[in-house]
C-alpha cells in the first residue's frame, strides 16, 4: 500500500506533493491540531478529510490528536490504524480546528488544484479522492493483516468487490435524520452479475456485517466464487432486541463499552475490508453508506486517478459536508453527505 505512480504532470501529483512538502514543519510550528469525531469509521474518516480541506485552504501543516473509539493499541488514537501524517505531537494542545458546525463547511478545492483541473469534470471527486489517498496510510500492522487475509482466504489477482451493509445501518432511520435504506440481497446480486458480465471476472470479494447474507448471496449467484474474511466475529456486529429497545443501536455505542482488545479487533476487520475492496477491479455498493464512497475514492487514488467502476444502489457519490442534499427526496427526507 503505497502512493501510486501519478503522471508527473497531473494535477493529483502536484497536490500530494504541495501538501507533503507542508505537512513536514520540522519545527513544528505552524502545524494545528484537529479533532475528530467518534461516529462510524467511515463518517469519522470523510470528517478528517474535511479537516485536511480546511488546512488546504488555511496553507497549514495539520496534526490529528484525541482518543479514538476505534482505537485499541495503547495509542488508543488514529495511529492505532493508520501512518501518522505529521511527525508533531500535538496531543494536549488547544484544538485550532474544533469540531465544526454544519454552516462552515464544505470548503472548495485548493485553489492551485482548482486552477489545475478547471474545466475537469468530477474534479471534486478526484481532489477528495487525493485526499483520501493521502490520509488513508494503514500502519505496518493493518497492511500486514490484510495481506495475510487474502492469501489466508486464496484471494485472486482480479476480483469484484461488494459491500453489503445489514446490521446498525438499517436501523439508522429509527434515531437519526439521515435517511438510509438496506437493500436486498437480490439487488445486489443482479448488479454483481451485470458487473460479471461487462468484466469477464466471476470473483467475488464480499464485506459485510451479516453472515446470512454470504450464502444467500452463493445462493443468488451461483456463477460467482466469493470469498471474504472468516476472521470477521459477526455475531457481535448484529443489533439485538435489546439494542433496539435501548435505543443503542450503533457500533460505536458498543465500542465505547468494549475492552481495548475488541476494539482493536474490529478496527483490523474494517481495515481489512476497506484495503481490499479497494484493490477491486469494480465495487457494488450503496453511497448512503460512507464505506462504499471511501472505497470508491482510495480505489480511484490507487488507480492513479483512473476512475474505479461502480454501481451504488441507491445515491450518487456526493460531498457536502455532511449537509443535507436533495438526493435523498424518494426518502422524503434530505440525505445528509
Amino acid at each position: 500500500w503505497a502512493l501510486p505512480p501519478f503522471s508527473p504532470s497531473s494535477c493529483e501529483a502536484a497536490l500530494a506533493e504541495s501538501i507533503t512538502e507542508r505537512q513536514r514543519d520540522p519545527e513544528c510550528v505552524e502545524t494545528v491540531a484537529a479533532g475528530f469525531m467518534n461516529y462510524g469509521l467511515g463518517s469519522t474518516f470523510h470528517y478528517l478529510i474535511m479537516q485536511m480541506q480546511r488546512a488546504a485552504r488555511d496553507r497549514k501543516p495539520i496534526a490529528f490528536s484525541g482518543e479514538w473509539v476505534y482505537g485499541g493499541c495503547e495509542a488508543r488514537d488514529f495511529t492505532c490504524a493508520f501512518d501518522p501524517v505529521s511527525h508533531c505531537n500535538r496531543t494536549g494542545a488547544p484544538l485550532a480546528y474544533p469540531r465544526m458546525e454544519a454552516q462552515q463547511h464544505p470548503w472548495g478545492m485548493d485553489e492551485n488544484y482548482a486552477a489545475c483541473a478547471q474545466g475537469r469534470s468530477n474534479a471534486l471527486f478526484h481532489y477528495i479522492s487525493t485526499l483520501a489517498g493521502f490520509l488513508f496510510r494503514p500502519n505496518a500492522s493493518m497492511r500486514r493483516a490484510a495481506q495475510e487475509a487474502r492469501v489466508r482466504i486464496g484471494l485472486p489477482e482480479q476480483y469484484l468487490g461488494v459491500h453489503v451493509r445489514n446490521g446498525d445501518f438499517c436501523h439508522a432511520h429509527t434515531v437519526t435524520v439521515d435517511p438510509k435504506e438496506c437493500h436486498p440481497a437480490t439487488a445486489f446480486a443482479d448488479a454483481l452479475l451485470k458487473a460479471a458480465k461487462a468484466t469477464g471476472i466471476t470473483d467475488v470479494y464480499i464485506a459485510t456485517d451479516n453472515a446470512d447474507t454470504i450464502p444467500v448471496m452463493r445462493g443468488l449467484c451461483p456463477e460467482l466464487v466469493f470469498f471474504f474474511n472468516k476472521e470477521v466475529d459477526r455475531d457481535w456486529l448484529i443489533v439485538s432486541d435489546q439494542d433496539l429497545e435501548s435505543g443503542e443501536i450503533f457500533l460505536e455505542q458498543r465500542l465505547f463499552k468494549a475492552d481495548l482488545n475488541k476494539r482493536q479487533n474490529h478496527l483490523q476487520e474494517i481495515m481489512v475490508d476497506i484495503m481490499l475492496l479497494a484493490r477491486s477491479e469494480a465495487m457494488v455498493g450503496q453511497f448512503t453508506s460512507n464505506i462504499s464512497r471511501l472505497v470508491v475514492a482510495l480505489g480511484t487514488f490507487l488507480r492513479s486517478g483512473e476512475l474505479l467502476p461502480f454501481v451504488s444502489l441507491d445515491h450518487p457519490w456526493c460531498w457536502n459536508g455532511f449537509r443535507p442534499t436533495d438526493f435523498g427526496v424518494k426518502f422524503g427526507k434530505n440525505f445528509w453527505c
